[in-house]
């Protein structure tokens, strides 16, 4: 009987955070309108015992940004699946030869924005609750 029991019990911690809930959305990542998700760090959530992400299943960040007039980047982050902004969201903003990111935080809409000063390297967004998005714009030499 212990036998069948030790097995439950890991069958069952195994299959309770190895895989995604159905109807769970990915992050997502648009500039200028068009997507670029393939530009994200770890889009793919690694959960499940001793992996990556543990076994907590956060929520997901879309991160739109535009190129204004006078070299000036418009972003705005929101909740993937119900679309709410998320206000002081922490935005941390890489660029090229410089070794110190530009901090912001995003407004009650979730907005945010700042001057291109360079080639952007990487932006990254976190928020309590949400799992960090990450863009990487070092192989993309197009965008930003």
């Amino acid at each position: 009987m212990s036998f069948f029991l030790k097995f439950f019990a890991t069958c069952l911690a195994l299959s309770s955070c190895a895989s995604l809930p159905p109807g769970y959305k990915l992050s997502k990542f648009s500039y200028n309108g068009g997507y670029h998700n393939n530009l994200i760090v770890s889009r793919v959530p690694d959960y499940g015992d001793a992996h990556a992400d543990g076994c907590v299943i956060l929520r997901e960040m879309h991160l739109s940004l535009e190129t204004l007039e006078n070299r000036v980047v418009s972003g705005e982050v929101k909740d993937v699946k119900s679309v709410q902004p998320l206000s002081n969201a922490h935005v941390e903003v890489f660029f090229r030869n410089n070794g110190a990111p530009l901090v912001l935080s995003s407004d009650s809409s979730g907005k945010f924005q700042f001057n291109l000063v360079a080639r952007v390297r990487q932006i990254s967004i976190s928020y309590l609750g949400y799992r960090s998005l990450i863009v990487d714009f070092s192989s993309n030499q197009q965008l930003l």
